[in-house]
């Protein structure tokens, strides 16, 4: 696999590299912005994702584009990222007796967050995120879109916080008899780094 990335902050550095996070703890007295894009190329992948998922009966090569953006101002930050996964080799792949069928995941996605951090570490968000699989594979796959608000706690940064969500998975088939399932979220979690 070969992946470059590039980075810029057009109006200064963050401080305590807080462009690697997605909330603003550290309360920016002046707008910070991060924009940055790379590309990967992932070169006889055997799994359905590249690097993991489920194993590829024949192998793929992939090319992905990816492009993100943070901006944090006073306890405000916005974050949102897309990528794009594409092959030139056709999706599906078969058993040398075609009995079996996998398919390399191939699309966009795009996910987004505004969210404000209180000077007690306590955090409000919401969220909206959407996987739209290639056509090739719309027979198999279905588009993935997420709606979330969430409530965090800071305890140690973002080496210790809870997390609660709740939100709406709405997934659209694309074809005629076959439905995709649309259900609430409720999530609970705990992170703890080292």
């Amino acid at each position: 696999m070969y992946t470059a990335r590039l980075e810029v902050l057009p109006l200064g550095r963050f401080k305590k590299d807080g462009d690697f996070s997605e909330g603003d703890l550290e309360f920016e007295s002046k707008p910070k912005v991060s924009l940055a894009a790379g590309y990967s190329y992932d070169e006889n992948a055997l799994r359905t994702r590249g690097t993991i998922g489920t194993v590829l009966y024949e192998a793929r090569d992939f090319s992905s584009f990816f492009a993100d953006a943070v901006v944090k101002y006073n306890g405000w930050a916005l974050y949102s990222e897309y990528i794009s996964r594409a092959s030139q080799q056709p999706a599906f792949t078969y058993t040398s007796d075609s009995s079996l069928k996998s398919f390399a995941v191939t699309g966009y996605g795009v996910n987004t967050q505004l969210s404000y951090t209180f000077r007690n570490y306590w955090e409000i968000a919401a969220r909206y995120s959407v996987v739209n699989p290639d056509k090739e594979i719309r027979t198999e796959a279905m588009r993935d879109s997420y709606y979330l608000l969430g409530v965090n706690k800071y305890v140690r940064k973002h080496l210790t916080k809870f997390q609660g969500f709740v939100g709406y998975r709405a997934q659209e088939s694309f074809q005629p008899l076959k439905s995709g399932k649309n259900n609430f979220l409720l999530v609970f979690q705990v992170e703890l780094g080292i």
